[in-house]
């Protein structure tokens, strides 16, 4: 794990600014976000249908991903660190979990 980290319990909100960055970045790549959304499932989340629309919406508005507004939804739901990294791995996004726990085997 990243030293940015003093445990996985902690929340989004003690992230260091580069794994929002490197998330934001992850995220805008092609449909990143959807793969994201999608995999919210398994740490027992999800947005409903309209949610997932308003955030297309808004990806078609600015030509880019939703990320800042995933990554607040995140926050609001107190989203830890933990967390963040299952999604990530599920949705095999790869970028901002190298940031979270540094360069292991993710076997």
């Amino acid at each position: 794990m990243s030293q940015d980290f003093k445990t996985l319990s902690s929340t989004l909100e003690t992230c260091p600014y580069k794994v929002f960055v490197s998330f934001q970045n992850c995220l805008d790549t092609a449909d990143n976000w959807k793969l994201f959304v999608k995999s919210l499932p398994i740490i027992g989340k999800e947005l409903s249908s309209h949610e997932v629309n308003l955030l297309s919406q808004e990806a078609n508005k600015i030509g880019g991903s939703p990320a800042r507004s995933i990554w607040f939804k995140l926050q609001s739901w107190l989203i830890t660190c933990h967390q963040l990294i299952a999604v990530l791995r599920h949705s095999q996004l790869l970028e901002p979990l190298l940031i979270l726990v540094g360069p292991v085997p993710l076997a």
